[in-house]
């Protein structure tokens, strides 16, 4: 990309509306143009089109908005060193194993549901109904 481009270009180019490249400015990950044009709206450059792209990438592995703020800033520094970034994989790997693992028990529950329940029945003959019964009471007398 050579040329200097609008916001809406920007967004446009990135996959992103105008709104979230606002939003994305506001929240310091990415970087808000000095250049401006003869009528005062900024222009974006390469770079920003390359800002946009790590912010998204890092949301599809699963960063916070927060945790995407200090990578950002570390992108800025590319001399520094990957330590804290090696760090917030790290977590981030932590938290995808626990989240898998949430997501494997679920699945395992809806499973032994689904093999009691063969559908076609009313709710009041439904296995699978009355075990989701048992636990929505369950669960509300230990305050879950």
């Amino acid at each position: 990309m050579k040329k200097r481009v609008t916001i809406a270009e920007l967004g446009r180019l990135s996959g992103v509306g105008v709104e979230t490249v606002r939003y994305y400015q506001r929240l310091g990950l990415i970087s808000v143009p000095s250049v401006r044009d003869l009528r005062s709206h900024r222009r974006y450059g390469a770079d920003a089109v390359a800002e946009l792209n790590f912010v998204r990438r890092c949301k599809e592995l699963g960063f916070s908005l927060k945790e995407i703020a200090v990578l950002a800033k570390l992108r800025r520094s590319p001399r520094g060193s990957c330590t804290a970034l090696h760090e917030r994989l790290c977590d981030l790997s932590a938290a995808l194993d626990a989240k898998w693992k949430q997501l494997a028990s679920q699945r395992e529950a809806v499973r032994s549901l689904l093999e009691a329940c063969g559908g076609g029945k009313s709710l009041a003959e439904c296995e699978a109904y009355a075990r989701i019964q048992e636990g929505t009471a369950a669960d509300a007398e230990t305050g879950q």
